[in-house]
This record gives structure tokens, sequence and C-alpha cells, in this order.
């Protein structure tokens, strides 16, 4: 038995934000309140914002303005309470990882009843609906469509996954994008596989987990193999930001990731981001979990191997062409955008290690398999 939730939309495209009031409307709502990353600073998002209203019913009732790096719990709490004041009902969030947490958060304070997110107790219950509208300016960050925010106060960070954190929709609408970096691209295609994988080869995924991520890898793969990707990456920017977005659907669907567990710990340590942790983690992670007769570590990279040769590959060598083609894919990544994938390049140490281990390990991850892995990134 498994429970699918798929309540997301995306949207994708040139002039998708165009498609942002037909949605509200359809949702019943007339006052938004938008949660922008220092939208002062970017003019042309605020600009696509306004024009995507203009000539409608629909007013924006309120901006506020995020200028933090990180989703910090004092200022969601006021942002709960501006939604209140100004009568909101729905939350507009334009911006990136940090700022999507902020909404998501202000969103399941507000369907709680709560004014503190510490408040915050059983997170599947609701009292009402608040619809979550996410617009990514930064394509990539892989948070935009999963049921998963963080926070963090002076003293410790807070982790919440339920199904009332995934949106209602997300637009990803190329216009209001930043032009990516190779080095920048290339973790975004490396988050998409790694989470897509890790979703595919959980030992909790189901039919449509796999199918989902499936075609994350598939649509990632058609792109670059479709591409001159030292030259014309940008072409294909929109492809990739679809197929992360996807693969954190397929990630909704499974539980106990213990690669998200490591990730999330180290990346506070080293205060590298999230999801370029947990790309740089993956290829390393992923050689120690592989399961040499559990065919679906073996069949799942099949786009980036190739039908015929992986055919043509004996059953017992599978699991074999599969972690020689990650690093095959990586090492190509490598040498087209500069990427690197040890976390010794960030500032980690060697007696960072057991530390960290140790604090994972009490998260509930097997202590040998997160030492081996940190081991690895030098």
């Amino acid at each position: 038995m498994f429970t699918f939730y798929n309540k997301l939309k995306l949207m994708t495209g040139d002039r998708a934000l165009s498609n942002l009031p037909h949605e509200l409307k359809m949702k019943n709502v007339s006052k938004p309140m938008v949660i922008s990353e220092k939208m002062e600073a970017y003019p042309p998002f605020y600009k696509a914002i306004k024009n995507a209203f203009d000539n409608d019913k629909i007013k924006i009732n309120s901006i506020v303005v995020y200028t933090e790096n990180t989703a910090n719990i004092d200022t969601i709490n006021e942002f709960v309470e501006e939604y209140k004041i100004c009568d909101a009902d729905c939350i507009i969030v334009v911006g990136r990882d940090a700022v999507i947490s902020v909404a998501k958060m202000v969103k399941l304070a507000i369907e709680q009843g709560v004014k503190d997110v510490k408040s915050l107790k059983n997170i599947c219950q609701s009292k009402v609906h608040v619809p979550l509208f996410v617009v990514p300016v930064f394509y990539g960050s892989g948070d935009e469509g999963k049921g998963y925010a963080r926070c963090y106060d002076d003293r410790d960070s807070y982790n919440f996954v339920s199904p009332s954190l995934i949106p209602d929709a997300v637009i990803l609408d190329s216009s209001m994008s930043f032009k990516p970096s190779r080095v920048v691209t290339a973790s975004s295609i490396m988050y998409a596989l790694s989470s897509a994988i890790i979703a595919y080869t959980n030992k909790n995924s189901n039919i449509m987990a796999r199918t989902t991520a499936m075609s994350a890898i598939e649509l990632l793969c058609n792109s670059i193999h479709n591409s001159e990707f030292k030259k014309r990456m940008n072409m294909f920017a929109n492809d990739i930001a679809t197929s992360v977005v996807v693969s954190g659907i397929a990630l909704n669907q499974v539980e106990n990731d213990d690669l998200a567990t490591i990730s999330n710990i180290v990346s506070q340590h080293i205060e590298v981001p999230y999801s370029k942790v947990y790309s740089m983690l993956f290829p390393h992670y992923y050689e120690l979990i592989i399961d040499k007769d559990d065919i679906y570590y073996m069949e799942v990279l099949l786009p980036i191997i190739g039908e015929e040769r992986y055919v043509l590959t004996p059953v017992n060598k599978r699991a074999e062409e599969v972690v020689f083609n990650v690093r095959q894919f990586i090492n190509y990544l490598k040498d087209v955008t500069d990427f690197r994938y040890n976390l010794s390049d960030y500032g980690m140490r060697r007696d960072d290690i057991k530390i960290l281990a140790d604090k994972i390990a009490s998260k509930g991850v097997d202590y040998d398999l997160v030492m081996t892995t940190l081991e690895r990134t030098f």
C-alpha cells in the first residue's frame, strides 16, 4: 500500500507566469500576499509579477521582502502576523531556497492557527488551506516542489516534512530566472540526477516514485544529449529546472532519505547550500549503498548508459556499469564546468568528520555509512 501526493501543478515556459491569475481564480483567491526575495533589487521580477496581474480583478494585497540568507524563525513569525493583518487568502513566493522555506512555514503556521513556528506540533492537521504558489528566480534549488522546509533560530534548525508543505503550483518562467553559470548548471544537473536516483532506489519507493523519477532522469539526459553543453547550456535551462522539480516531486513519495539527513547537517556546518552538498555527497554515498542483487539500482541509469550497451552487459556486471557511468557523468561535468564534488574543496576538515558522524548517527543514520561517505570526500 502507498499514498501518492501529487497535488502540485507544474507550469513551465517563457510566459508561464501569465497563467498565475487564472490559477488564483480557480482557487477563489482575491487578496494574495507576495513574499519576495529582495524584490526591490530585481526590478524585472517585480515588473513581471505586476504585469501578470494587469487588467485583472485580482490585486496584490501585500508585499513583504525577505533579506536574509536563511529561513529565520523570527521573520517567519512577523510574516504570519502580516498575513493576518492584511487579511490575505493566498501566498505567492518569489525567490530562492530560503524564501521558499519561509513561505512554506508561514503557510503551515496560518493553517494551524499558531503565532509562533515553534508551536507547530502535529504538522498533518490543518484548520484551513492556504494556497501557495512558488515562482523560483534561481532554477535548480530542488526545494520548490517538495513537502519539506527548514528554518533556523540562533540555537538550532528545525526541519518539517508534510504533504501540507507541497505547493499548489510551481511556475518556472524563464523570464524570472537568473542566467546560470556553467558550475551552477552542473550542480543543478547533479542534484536532479541524485534526487531522482535516490527516489527510484529508496527502500520505501513505490511505482509512482519510480515513474516520476525516471521521467526526471530521461528529461535531464535528453537535455544534455541534445545540447552542445559547453556553448548552449542556457538554452536548456528550463528543461534542467523542470527535471529538478520533477525529481523533488519523486522524493515526496519516499521516506527515510539518509542522504538528505547527512546533507542537511553537513550543509549547516560548512555553510554551503543544501542542494550542492547533496550533489557532492551523492556519488560517494551511492557507491556504498548500491546492491548488486537489486535491479532498481541497475536499471535507473539506463538513459545514460544507453539501451544497447545495457542489454549487452552481463547482469552480474550491470551494477559496476552503473557506478562507472555515474563517475563518467560527474567527470564529464567536471571537464566542461569545473564542477567540484569533494567537501574538502569547501573547507571541510578531517577533524570534522567524526563530530559530524556522531551528530548524524544520532538522527538514525548508520554511523559507518556516514563515516565512510564523508571520508571519501577528500
